[in-house]
């Protein structure tokens, strides 16, 4: 049973997409899935579903997190606040429709308030790799990015 579970969770976390943001050394900024990385640099999968390489010589930075992160940090950040609305709005049993309306708006903007702080919070890179064109740096740096490639 242990063993099915500890395949189940090595398996999702194979299947996990990563979003990259790549701050090149001529100061641009190229975005994508990460797709694959090897020797000579990085493949990234951009909207349009085209592959680039960015070769590591241009890399100046490589910001990577989970693909949904900052989607599941607004609806856990909505759900949060409209928990804590409710919950005060319970307690606070407002007698007539003027307090009802307080209530009701003051509830939506806590809700409002909380998902944009989680979805900022859940946006925040997970890895960061500090390459600056340096192909050492890119080389110690390579077995732990590959982990987090498609392929």
């Amino acid at each position: 049973m242990v063993i099915f579970a500890v395949n189940v969770a090595s398996a999702q976390k194979k299947n996990k997409q990563y979003t990259s943001k790549v701050y090149l050394t001529s100061n641009k900024v190229e975005r994508g899935v990460l797709q694959s990385a090897d020797e000579k640099g990085i493949y990234i999968l951009d909207r349009r579903d085209s592959t680039h390489f960015i070769d590591l010589s241009q890399i100046a930075v490589l910001k990577l997190r989970p693909k949904k992160a900052a989607s599941r940090g607004a609806v856990i950040g909505l759900l949060t606040g409209l928990a804590i609305g409710a919950t005060a709005t319970y307690f606070i049993e407002p007698d007539d429709a003027l307090e009802r309306t307080v209530s009701a708006v003051g509830t939506a903007g806590l809700s409002f308030a909380s998902m944009a702080i989680g979805g900022s919070i859940g946006s925040r890179a997970r890895e960061t790799f500090q390459i600056n064109g340096n192909r050492q740096d890119f080389l110690q740096h390579l077995q732990q990015i590959k982990s987090f490639s498609l392929q």
